[in-house]
């Protein structure tokens, strides 16, 4: 499945997540398929952490943390999941 496509079938199933630019879209794969997606924009000076998608078969395996590993520069990361608030 096209990256548009995965994203487009996550975004519909999660409805408090808005839709984000092409350029800040970054993808994590497995067996060459999209399985995973962040984005990071700049904002005020930092960066933030925003839609972040973790296809269901794949959620638990830690790829929030692998994200989050991504985010070299100063992040802001706003997050509804109390593991990730650690």
């Amino acid at each position: 499945m096209e990256e548009r496509e995965w994203l487009a079938k996550q975004l519909a199933n999660e409805l408090d997540l808005i839709s984000c630019s092409e350029k800040n879209s970054r993808f994590i794969y497995r067996d060459k398929k999209p399985i995973a997606h962040y984005s990071i924009v700049g904002r005020g000076g930092i960066k933030e952490l925003t839609t972040v998608l973790v296809d269901p078969e794949f959620r638990g395996q830690g790829l929030s943390y692998e994200i989050l590993e991504h985010c070299t520069e100063k992040t802001c990361v706003v997050t509804k999941e109390l593991a990730l608030m650690k």
